[in-house]
């Protein structure tokens, strides 16, 4: 977190903010709370706050992130006289942590504080499925969203969550998209009372999912939006012993619930479809990639792909093989055989199960778009280092991360159906949010306006940031590449610029090109090396030119 607070203008001067206010405000309450002998009321809400102090507490050199984690529990600690939902938290620890991290808190803060999603009862539309119920999509009205709560096994992390449900936005019926929603994970006790994840199923209707708007590639096709809340990357099998206040049990039930989505599905589209896509968003993502093989497997369609957004899947080392076996993936069915004993022996990661898609579907269009200094993956793979490992990394930076990134997409990059779109910026998630219609290589929104104005400082320099510019929505429109078509790999790199000032002619205009020569001589390595500590310098070896195209 602060390597990434530390690219913004005011970076460092905000973070001595938070540690000013946390000293004077944040801290002395948190360790109050923590600390003080629990009465039998209160015993549940103060071993959460303990949980989340011996947590930050490891992270003594990392100021700003205790702050930010302190003022979670120190949040929690008000809430001692009412059901700890996780539904938000108090707005003046919001409001102190916002202003704190500045340009970094929204993806953060949207991490850690889920939005309060719709309940049941609140939908406009809403379907529960029963043995007399299927929930048909033939009854549900085109481009309008339709809850359905499946029922059954299904539920949320937390008993006190509301129920789950998936979201249906009717369109084509040649035509498929399902998506695995984002929300965070959580992994031990001290995540969960941390409000690392969802707890309950958000509302879509923005990015991809406004079928209102015109510019949306996908408005023509029906999507299922599988909603998101067990706090396990869609793919948990497993009940958990973990104290949360207000919650009798804990459960993991990501795979069961995802499931029921997918069989609603397959009943629905029982017919070969035009096009098939699967994707997913931030743990989404991850989820996409491991279910990706079953749904391929299960659906007849004429073309299809799959689009990874915003976790390529950088984590600390022999952390990935560690979750895959202590959530029970191995026993699902969604990995192969082979991946599936590797599982087992708690040695298997999400590179190697989305390669091996990638290897069984040879036509299929496989896609990852990721953010190269991303904020959210960054802290996430320091609060799984903290929480697993017991300390930070603080080799991390947005450099180091860049390159981690870029080494994944090396791997895909072998394989021929595969294509990335890698952004300049710390943004997070693509897909579900309207950022998506004004993303390109070299940043979003004002991000691209401010990277242009880089760019030209850097050209100054004699360097710049090149490639093809083209904006994601368009790229993603070429999705599923049909036979005949084709999808190149997008990144902006750094490129030499050999120009230099002509000579003019006369002794004074060639004495300002030689200055402003050695000018550019003098600041190119600097210039090169600012790029490269924002982690926007390179891309992944042989990325751009990269094209997949089918055959007619």
């Amino acid at each position: 977190v602060l390597s990434v607070g530390a690219m913004s203008p005011t970076g460092p001067d905000a973070l001595a903010q938070v540690d000013a206010e946390a000293s004077t405000r944040l801290l002395p309450q948190c360790a109050a709370v923590a600390r003080a002998p629990p009465s039998a009321e209160e015993a549940g809400v103060r071993r959460a706050a303990r949980s989340i102090w011996r947590l930050v507490g490891r992270a003594a050199p990392w100021t700003g992130l205790t702050a930010v984690a302190c003022a979670l529990a120190w949040a929690a600690s008000l809430a001692l006289h009412a059901p700890l939902t996780h539904a938000g938290v108090d707005a003046g620890a919001v409001s102190l942590v916002g202003e704190g991290m500045g340009p970094l808190a929204h993806p953060i803060v949207k991490t850690f504080f889920p939005d309060a999603s719709k309940a049941r009862g609140s939908f406009s539309t809403e379907c529960h499925m029963s043995r007399t119920e299927p929930c048909l999509v033939s009854k549900m009205a085109r481009r309008k969203v339709t809850a359905v709560f499946p029922g059954g096994v299904t539920r949320c992390i937390f008993s006190s969550s509301p129920p789950f449900f998936f979201q249906v936005i009717p369109g084509d019926r040649d035509k498929l998209l399902v998506h695995f929603a984002d929300g965070g994970s959580c992994w031990d006790e001290g995540t969960a009372n941390l409000g690392a994840c969802k707890s309950a199923v958000a509302e879509t209707g923005h990015g991809v999912f406004d079928a209102s708007d015109e510019k949306d590639p996908y408005r023509n096709f029906t999507i299922v939006v599988i909603g998101y809340c067990s706090g396990d990357v869609h793919v948990g099998n497993v009940s958990r012993s973990w104290l949360v206040p207000g919650a009798a049990s804990v459960a993991q039930t990501g795979f069961a619930n995802a499931k029921s989505a997918v069989d609603w599905a397959k009943a629905n589209f029982p017919e070969k479809l035009e096009s098939f896509i699967v994707s997913g968003s931030s743990a989404g993502s991850l989820g996409a990639q491991v279910w990706s093989r079953t749904l391929l497997s299960e659906f007849a369609y004429e073309s299809a792909a799959v689009i990874a957004d915003s976790f390529a899947g950088v984590f600390p080392v022999g952390t990935q093989g560690q979750q895959f076996h202590e959530i029970d993936v191995c026993g699902t069915g969604l990995l192969a055989p082979a991946l599936a004993a590797s599982c087992r022996a708690g040695a298997v990661d999400v590179q190697q199960v989305f390669e091996d898609t990638m290897r069984s579907f040879p036509d299929v269009t496989f896609v990852s778009i990721d953010s190269k200094v991303d904020a959210v993956q960054l802290a996430f793979y320091q609060l799984i280092a903290l929480t697993l490992r017991g300390s930070t990394d603080p080799a991390l930076t947005p450099e180091t991360f860049s390159s981690d990134i870029s080494a994944v997409y090396a791997r895909y990059n072998v394989q021929p159906n595969w294509a990335g779109y890698m952004v300049n910026s710390p943004h997070h998630l693509f897909l579900p949010v309207d950022t998506l219609y004004e993303t390109r290589p070299l940043g979003t929104d004002n991000e691209h306006d401010t990277q242009k104005g880089a760019n030209t400082a850097l050209k100054i320099l004699g360097v710049q940031l090149s490639g093809d510019n083209i904006k994601l929505v368009d790229w993603l429109a070429k999705l599923p590449v049909a036979p005949g078509g084709s999808i190149e790999a997008i990144c902006a790199a750094l490129d030499s610029d050999a120009s230099t000032a002509p000579a003019t002619g006369s002794v004074l205009g060639n004495a300002f090109s030689n200055a402003f020569n050695q000018f550019r001589a003098a600041f190119r390595p600097l210039a090169d090396r600012g790029a490269a500590m924002m982690g926007v310098r390179a891309c992944a070896p042989g990325l751009n030119g990269k094209v997949f195209a089918r055959p007619k």
